[in-house]
């Protein structure tokens, strides 16, 4: 995982096959999509980084678990 510019997200993962994924997105943005995980996510759960709140809320959404 890593930042190629503020904003800018390549999330590198391994399951069938090598993903990449780059998004764009606006400070506002990124902290609602913070925010929309963390209120899913147990009390004492960590954190999570901008690049595992993205895959959690793909996850979700292919499990057809919109977020709320």
């Amino acid at each position: 995982m890593s930042h190629a510019a503020p904003g800018v997200v390549h999330v590198d993962g391994r399951s069938n096959a090598d993903v990449e994924i780059q998004l764009t997105m606006s400070d506002a943005t990124a902290a609602r999509l913070l925010h929309t995980v963390r209120a899913r996510l147990p009390e004492a759960a960590p954190t999570p980084t901008i690049e595992s709140a993205v895959l959690m809320v793909l996850t979700w959404a292919a499990q057809g678990k919109p977020p709320e």
